[in-house]
């Protein structure tokens, strides 16, 4: 599944109470399954910036994927992220 720009933002907009809503798949899974129908190869390098506290980056952990980096600036964050 290939998703232009203009589809992203859509998604990222979606709420639960959006018709496109995917019940029992958060949206850090939904990135995980974007990225592997794209990037099957485990070995990508990976940049997430505004990561946070790296929920998604822990998701590809999870799926199998390590070169990855998140960059964020919130101090909140930073000690989670550790």
């Amino acid at each position: 599944m290939k998703w232009s720009p203009d589809k992203l933002r859509e998604h990222w907009m979606i709420d639960s109470r959006h018709e496109d809503y995917v019940p029992g798949k958060d949206r850090s899974g939904i990135v995980v399954d974007l990225i592997k129908d794209t990037w099957p190869d485990r070995s990508i390098k990976i940049l997430e910036p505004g990561c946070n506290i790296g929920r998604n980056l822990q998701c590809l952990i999870d799926a199998g994927y390590m070169n990855l980096t998140g960059i964020d600036i919130s101090p909140r964050a930073l000690p989670f992220m550790r």
